[in-house]
């Protein structure tokens, strides 16, 4: 246990690798000094793990098998992967594509998906997956209030290459649809007042079909985005998608989903991994509950559901960037006089990752081409 959760001091790493090197006789014995071995060299290696073991970690070291938690997408497919103790995000990220058979340049990798705040948020490609894992199960939200889910955490830089994914990509199409119609919802893409009846009027057609149902304001409203749904829409709004689903009849399902697509690719923040109800400090000023969006371009702060930033970091004007727990810190300028921008909110910390996703960097700056799988 200790191999596999703590690094030694150079002080006690000699008397670790003796008594690993000289085991009692028997073959038990043996198998659990190469074990140990093993594990020595991992942890060595990535440093030791950030929370302790549960008994089902605990038990599966001792056999010598893997944890197998599971991974979710937001079409309902789910799929187990195999997790040891030095497995990291993303480790797991990499096989997942394989798995559900998706391009490792596609830019999918695990999030977490927090139902209690109904939020999903990337998660740190060097965190280990079991310290994860152990923390949920202990609090007894494993897949339930918290899921890894698979997805796309950064979007294209260039929106219209997703109009040809049907082709391209099938399989990863349908899931793809369904997570942006989930930022659609949360109204992290932006969409006109003009925008919903076409909107309402396809989804009702995917969901449907060609059956008909009266259209009235409780069964438009929940397809419409939260800053929406807060507000009494126009009564327009109802009779014009009552029109709109007499329009769409007839067509198909995929018909209408790229109909949707189409749509928002047009659609400001589309194609941005947006961190909501942030706070955000200056030298000169102090802002509450704006939005941080990290796109290929850059990184930008906007009023919430506003489509114009307040303020946009190209990534060749931005020199550092910094986070600790629920802190994101962006520098830029130059060194005899920078700007120093500082959000706090729920996870945006992992911003960071996203930025070095978005530019292809690690966390020592240096340039890593398929660091954006």
């Amino acid at each position: 246990m200790l191999c596999a959760f703590f690094p030694p001091s150079p002080e006690i790493l000699p008397m670790v690798m003796y008594h690993i090197a000289n085991p009692p006789a028997g073959q038990d014995f043996r198998k659990m000094a190469e074990k140990c071995v093993y594990n020595q060299k991992i942890v060595a290696e990535k440093g030791q793990r950030k929370r302790s073991p549960i008994p089902e970690e605990v038990k599966a070291i001792v056999a010598g098998q893997p944890v197998v938690p599971r991974a979710f997408t937001l079409d309902g497919n789910r799929k187990a992967f195999k997790s040891t103790t030095h497995t990291t995000i993303r480790e797991v990220s990499q096989d997942l594509c394989q798995i559900f058979e998706v391009p490792l340049t596609s830019g999918f990798g695990l999030c977490e998906f927090n139902a209690d705040l109904d939020i999903i948020t990337p998660l740190p490609e060097d965190a280990y997956v079991l310290d994860l894992y152990n923390l949920w199960t202990q609090q007894n939200k494993m897949d339930t209030t918290h899921k890894f889910l698979f997805r796309r955490r950064i979007l294209t830089d260039d929106p219209q290459k997703d109009l040809l994914m049907p082709k391209t990509h099938s399989r990863l199409f349908e899931p793809l649809f369904h997570e942006i119609v989930y930022d659609l919802r949360q109204g992290k893409i932006l969409v006109e007042l003009d925008d919903l009846p076409m909107i309402a009027a396809l989804l009702l057609q995917i969901k449907e079909g060609d059956h008909d149902s009266p259209i009235t304001r409780q069964s438009v409203t929940p397809l419409l985005p939260k800053n929406y749904q807060a507000m009494n829409i126009p009564e327009d709004v109802i009779t014009r998608t009552s029109l709109t689903r007499m329009e769409v009849k007839g067509q198909s399902a995929s018909q209408c989903k790229m109909s949707i697509l189409n749509l928002l690719t047009q659609k400001p923040l589309y194609g941005a991994c947006v961190f909501t109800n942030i706070n955000v400090k200056t030298v000169r000023n102090t802002f509450q509950k704006c939005w941080l969006a990290v796109t290929a371009k850059g990184i930008s702060v906007h009023d919430a559901h506003e489509k114009e930033p307040k303020h946009f970091f190209p990534h060749d004007q931005i020199t550092r960037v910094l986070s600790e727990k629920d802190t994101f810190v962006v520098i830029s300028g130059n060194l005899m006089k920078d700007d120093k921008w500082t959000f706090t909110g729920i996870d945006v910390n992992r911003a960071e990752d996203i930025y070095r996703l978005s530019k292809q960097v690690d966390a020592k700056n240096n340039y890593v081409p398929d660091l954006l799988y």
